[in-house]
């Protein structure tokens, strides 16, 4: 074992254990890893210390497939995990209720104030009874009929006069239980957000509190879940996951402070097992298929880039990564049939060699301007250009000192990227653009009826083309990479109105992109805060519907997360970040997602000053914008003219 790590002998002997210093553990593992619930929490805590122990135990119960009626699988599990029931079709069985309890009294200790999630309701009641029977105080709390009371069994618990409360889908997001410090995970999920709801029902902090997690670990992929949220991965490869594990066999120093995970044997043993050994399109299909299950919605081809999959590998099979999607079947029909009609150029699009970043980042700042694959001005696209660099310290240095000379820049894109698709450069059909020296246009088929959705899917290849591209090696005059962390700053600030993806955000500042912890509204890293709002919240759970908006074109309203109060650190932060040197960035969108699915654009707002604020969790915040909203943009960011109230 490494430095720092213990060892401890158990029924089934313990294959690694990790036990880190006490600090800081939630803001740098649980933002990057295990996404927006924990992460929520993670911030309120910022400088608070907090103990939490994992332990991951193999199940007696997932050990046979299933072999039972339908109806048992009904009643105990969703019909997606049936494969790992027991063999009687039921997971509430002596055996699993008996190795529940020793592991409960072993790891999370006598005096924990528990919560046990089950499967089903009459699962959740067997446990109840089984625990009591054998001195241990408990309660059974789910939707049917001879339920505890919720609200009582949740007093009692946190009083102390209940040891443990056993729920089904009761408990997973909105309760606050600061009082929890053990979680016993008695049932497999398909979903990974589920699995960290659930867990993150212990993560609110009490002074001395230590959170002990123990889950089951079952013969169905869906034990992965649990892996894949807390261990640090590279990326979420096969490879990554066995990587992972081997680092933390060996007593590597994985998580920082304050965490220990423990896996004994088997539980080793049967996730190693579980870990999928396809390769190629077969490896990529089976990640796509379970990232659709999880978020339901597919993957762009830059989010499989940079989970460690090659949108390319299908290529041969399918002709293109968009033709991939299409025999998945989450092409709509405009997307199909905008496909079918332009079927060599999205091909050439992912093949077409790249030297340097000047085909895709025409391409991109063309999009940005909204007029692909309509006609575009070329000083239009000078601009666009100029812009469109700002995302990168990479792009940057592609362009050099052309980008501040207008001049420059159009003898630097009419001699390099306009002239390669023109002339068919580095593709197999082309020429799909043309050139008159005054205009740049494209020759795309079915620009009337499906021009929106052409640049919808030209951006995802581009976007993925840029990824690729950014995380090539490079030495010499070749590219070189973006490091994925401590990247450079970036040599100017972003233009104000401009318009960024939110992959694109954190390379304004020369910080990495790190998926869980940008898909977040609210953001500190690299000593600054950004504010990254979507202003129409219909969508979102009405947990998330925070009431932003523009109460004039200089002036912002903004709430924090539920759990944001003004005296925590966050909230300290906000009110105090002029005299802490804490710039603030705005980002704001109307919508989510454009009419054909795929996101959209922030604009950029510019800094914001502090003005007041007023309540708790969530804390309501007034702003004021260093720069007004220009008239333009007035009706697409719902700002409210002035003198018309709010």
């Amino acid at each position: 074992m490494g430095s720092g790590a213990s060892s401890t002998t158990g029924r089934s002997g313990i294959s690694a254990s990790i036990a880190l210093p006490r600090r800081h553990v939630l803001p740098d593992v649980v933002q990057h890893r295990v996404g927006v619930e924990l992460a929520g929490d993670a911030r309120e805590r910022a400088d608070e210390d907090l103990d939490l122990r994992f332990r991951g135990v193999a199940s007696h119960a997932c050990l046979q497939r299933f072999r039972g009626s339908v109806d048992l699988i009904d009643v105990y599990v969703p019909r997606a995990v049936a494969p790992c029931v027991g063999s009687d079709g039921s997971v509430a069985t002596q055996r699993r209720a008996e190795n529940a309890l020793e592991q409960w009294r072993a790891h999370a200790g006598l005096d924990a104030r528990t919560l046990g999630f089950c499967v089903s309701q009459r699962h959740a009641e067997f446990m109840k009874a089984y625990f009591s029977q054998r001195g241990v105080r408990a309660a059974a709390v789910h939707s049917g009929a001879g339920s505890d009371p919720r609200a009582l069994s949740l007093e009692q618990l946190e009083a102390g006069a209940l040891d443990i409360v056993f729920c089904v889908d009761m408990f997973n997001e909105g309760v606050d239980l600061p009082s929890v410090d053990a979680i016993l995970m008695l049932r497999p999920t398909e979903s990974r957000t589920l699995w960290l709801q659930q867990v993150g029902r212990g993560l609110r902090q009490v002074a001395g509190k230590t959170l002990r997690i123990v889950d089951y670990i079952g013969n169905h992929r869906t034990f992965l879940q649990g892996a894949v949220a807390l261990l640090p991965l590279g990326n979420e490869t096969p490879a990554g996951l066995v990587a992972a594990l081997k680092r933390l066999e060996d007593g590597e120093q994985l998580l920082p402070d304050g965490c220990a995970i423990t896996y004994d044997l088997r539980a080793m043993e049967i996730l190693r097992a579980l870990i999928p050994v396809a390769q190629g399109r077969e490896a990529v299909r089976l990640w796509y298929e379970d990232f659709r299950d999880r978020h339901g919605v597919r993957p762009t081809a830059s989010e499989a880039w940079h989970a460690g999959y090659d949108p390319g590998t299908v290529r041969k099979h399918d002709g293109s990564w968009l033709g991939f999607v299409r025999g998945m079947g989450d092409l709509a029909t405009s997307e199909a049939a905008a496909l079918a009609a332009n079927r060599d150029y999205f091909a050439d699009l992912e093949t077409t060699p790249m030297t340097r970043s000047f085909k895709m980042l025409l391409l991109q700042a063309w999009i940005a301007e909204g007029s692909f694959p309509g006609p575009i001005g070329i000083d239009a696209l000078v601009r666009a250009t100029s812009g469109q660099t700002l995302g990168s310290a990479a792009l940057l240095a592609d362009v050099g000192d052309a980008r501040t000379s207008p001049p420059a820049l159009r003898r630097l894109l009419e001699t390099n990227p306009i002239a390669a698709w023109i002339g068919g450069k580095g593709t197999a059909s082309g020429p799909y653009f043309a050139y008159d020296g005054v205009s740049l246009s494209s020759r795309l088929n079915g620009q009337g009826e499906h021009g929106a959705t052409l640049s919808d899917l030209t951006r995802e290849v581009v976007e993925w083309r840029l990824a690729q591209y950014l995380g090539l090696p490079r030495t010499g005059d070749e590219p070189s990479a973006v490091p994925e962390s401590g990247a450079p700053e970036a040599a100017v600030p972003p233009n104000l109105w401009q318009e960024f993806m939110r992959e694109q955000i954190p390379g304004l500042w020369g910080l990495p992109f790190q998926a869980n912890l940008w898909r977040q509204g609210f953001v500190q890293r690299g000593g600054r805060m950004f504010l990254l709002v979507t202003l129409e919240k219909a969508n979102l759970p009405s947990e998330h519907r925070y009431d932003d908006k523009f109460v004039g074109p200089d002036q912002f309203e903004w709430q924090s997360q539920n759990r944001t109060s003004r005296a925590s650190k966050p909230g300290q932060d906000i009110a105090q970040h002029k005299a802490r040197g804490i710039p603030v960035h705005l980002f704001v969108r109307r919508t989510k997602k454009t009419q054909r699915g795929t996101a959209c654009p922030f604009t950029y707002c510019g800094e914001l000053e502090y003005l007041s604020w007023e309540r708790d969790n969530p804390v309501t915040v007034q702003w004021r914008l260093m720069a007004p909203v220009p008239g333009r943009l007035w009706g697409g960011l719902k700002v409210q003219p002035p003198g018309t109230g709010a």
